[in-house]
């Protein structure tokens, strides 16, 4: 990674510790939260605290590797969220309730603790925004930023991300991230732990939208025949059947959605959209015929989002993280092909 990557990293450890720092000096052991009504202890402040350092850390190193300045714009992502959980006042009860559900259905005896539950509901929120840059084209992971940007920004997705619903957005981030990575040429080890966790991650979704069913459909249709593909395939419906056998779903609290605000709210990547298509018309038009995998993959999605929006509104954060992924990848296959570049030749977005 360099010596800028290395730099970077410090800096980011540096940052999350004085933050927790501060957090620790403010929250004395066993005192209670008024605003959130959590009791924090110090054993798993430190504990989850370390997790969080070592999941930015790991993902800053690997994206100082995959684009220009992805990792500093992932850290800057990370600071953003670290500022956010320092400055909420949420108490994601509803998360408690249905996780306590889900384990009782499972057969398990567990009861999760409001201060755990808390710490789950940021790392979500981190592993959703960390998806992003991953949906983008695998050398410029730079890209991913502009997808938090127009998803995180809008108000009505950030209000689906209190509710239940906030499980199945990051699955669903983390399904388009795993599937940006199946042209990627690797080890049949890695393969096959790619194709077990995007149908874990798909599922995950299915049991929160069931619309995620045309998920595999859309990778039959827009992804070459590979084994990984095929093991995703087997494993995806089996893990369909499971949810509707045993009643796993994840029923997200209702959030009303105004027609208007959310045309507005999908106003920005869809002109963002619709001036690529313009403007880039014909070297889109040249870089989709024959071409297959990631780019085919979030359009079919896309459209089946938007007519599946017009009957269920509820579905607007998945349709708007689509939309505004989409361009990420024509950008990259535009300017791909007007470099004349590997990928552009071998048809692979």
């Amino acid at each position: 990674m360099g010596q800028k990557g290395l730099v970077l990293m410090l800096a980011l450890i540096t940052f999350t510790v004085v933050l927790l720092s501060l957090n620790y000096a403010n929250v004395p052991k066993g005192a209670a939260l008024s605003d959130a009504n959590v009791t924090f202890s110090h054993t798993n402040l430190i504990l989850f605290g370390g997790i969080y350092i070592i999941t930015a850390a790991a993902f800053t190193y690997h994206l100082g590797r995959m684009g220009e300045y992805a990792d500093v714009l992932y850290v800057m992502t990370v600071s953003l969220l670290a500022m956010w959980a320092l400055n909420s006042k949420t108490q994601p009860t509803w998360l408690q309730e249905e996780l306590s559900n889900l384990i009782y259905r499972l057969g398990l005896h567990l009861n999760p603790s409001p201060e755990v539950v808390l710490y789950l509901y940021f790392y979500t929120i981190l592993l959703l925004a960390t998806a992003t840059f991953y949906i983008a084209p695998r050398h410029s992971r730079e890209l991913g930023f502009l997808i938090f940007g127009m998803t995180f920004s809008m108000p009505l997705f950030r209000e689906f991300m209190n509710s239940t619903e906030l499980v199945g957005i990051a699955a669903f981030s983390i399904t388009l991230a795993l599937s940006s990575s199946f042209f990627s040429y690797s080890g049949p080890l890695r393969a096959g732990l790619e194709g077990v966790l995007l149908a874990i991650s798909t599922v995950i979704v299915f049991s929160v939208r069931p619309i995620a069913v045309l998920i595999p459909v859309a990778l039959i249709l827009t992804f070459p025949r590979k084994k990984r593909n095929f093991l995703y395939l087997a494993l995806a419906p089996a893990g369909f059947l499971m949810v509707q056998k045993n009643g796993l779903w994840l029923r997200p609290k209702f959030v009303p959605v105004p027609l208007e605000d959310a045309i507005i709210q999908l106003l920005l990547p869809t002109l963002l959209f619709i001036y690529l298509f313009i403007g880039k018309s014909k070297a889109i038009k040249a870089g989709l015929r024959n071409t297959r995998g990631p780019t085919p993959f979030l359009l079919f999605l896309t459209a089946v989002y938007a007519i599946g929006f017009v009957y269920d509104r509820t579905i607007f954060p998945y349709l708007l993280l689509l939309i505004s992924s989409v361009p990420t990848r024509i950008i990259y296959q535009v300017r791909t092909l007007e470099k004349g570049t590997t990928g552009a030749r071998t048809g692979v977005y």
